[in-house]
């Protein structure tokens, strides 16, 4: 079975169950209405290839506008002489998934931030420095987002806090991504003043 006629059968929706059987080669899969076939490792590879499967969209693409009904394709992986026809109604099954991040790992440590530049904009994240680099962070403790809001913290821009973080690691086919989570504000050190005072002896 080809990649192609394998997602007509799916008909835009995730497999109910997918096995490995008695070889490698073959998998065993089970589609949302329970009917079950059997295809190669590399068809299944390929129906999970984020980059292939958005090549398929575009290419069937022409199907969604007016003017094309269908699209014929020779299935060669059958016989070099059958083809496979995408009618415009099917067109909806070779959209491409969303694409789900892979975790690699996730760590929690107790970490001083400063703040690089504020948002109070909610959803939008911080830009923070661990005093090396500058980094984007999700602020997820919600008594400090709500004592903000209620003006029962005041801080400066050079305020350090000292935080609970979460950073989780997770990789997609554009590569690895780090993310940056603040998960509780442990304490506050108000901005370093120096008083330049010379000792008499």
């Amino acid at each position: 079975m080809s990649l192609i006629t394998f997602i007509k059968w799916l008909k835009g929706k995730r497999p109910k169950s997918v096995q490995r059987v008695d070889s490698d080669t073959v998998i065993q899969i089970t589609n949302a209405e329970g009917d079950t076939i059997s295809i190669t490792r590399d068809v299944w590879k390929l129906h999970e290839s984020q980059p292939v499967r958005k090549a398929l969209q575009e290419m069937v693409e022409p199907i969604t506008k007016p003017g094309i009904e269908e699209l014929s394709f020779s299935d060669v992986a059958a016989a070099p002489t059958m083809s496979v026809v995408i009618h415009r109604e099917e067109a909806p099954s070779f959209k491409a998934p969303t694409e789900r991040p892979e975790e690699i790992s996730r760590s929690k440590s107790h970490q001083p931030l400063s703040i690089a530049n504020l948002s109070f904009t909610e959803g939008n994240k911080w830009r923070m420095t661990d005093g090396d680099s500058s980094i984007f962070v999700n602020i997820l403790d919600e008594k400090f987002l709500q004592d903000i809001d209620d003006d029962r913290v005041a801080f400066s821009k050079h305020d350090v806090f000292i935080c609970e973080v979460e950073t989780v690691y997770t990789r997609t086919s554009k590569g690895l991504d780090k993310e940056t989570n603040l998960i509780k504000v442990l304490e506050r050190l108000p901005a370093y003043k120096s008083t330049n005072l010379d000792l008499e002896d």
